[in-house]
């Protein structure tokens, strides 16, 4: 059966595209769970469900590195796993913060 479902996806359109269009796509879907201070959303990480799609998707975006360099603390276990993922990317690691932090730098 799932030899089946992985012959019939490889015929879809979006099958067709080079991996390194998907990661553009990827990049712009990942880019729309900033919220409006730049940092991550609470959920930030649902970004992964292309990961979910099909072999071709998820192979497509576990290929790119920079696609899991964007760390938010709010969710340590899917933080542990995007460090995983980037290899040797380099990282940005967004911590929460459930307090204003006017003052604090002053």
């Amino acid at each position: 059966l799932a030899q089946v479902r992985f012959a019939r996806n490889t015929l879809s359109p979006a099958h067709a595209l080079p991996p390194e269009i998907l990661a553009i796509i990827f990049q712009y879907v990942l880019n729309n769970f900033f919220g409006p201070n730049d940092g991550p959303r609470e959920d930030f990480y649902r970004w992964t469900a292309v990961t979910r799609v099909c072999r071709y998707w998820r192979e497509s975006a576990l290929a790119f590195a920079t696609l899991w360099s964007t760390v938010s603390l709010d969710n340590l276990p899917a933080a542990l796993i995007s460090i995983e993922r980037s290899r040797s990317a380099p990282l940005d690691v967004y911590v929460p913060s459930h307090r204003p932090l006017n003052g604090v730098w002053d």
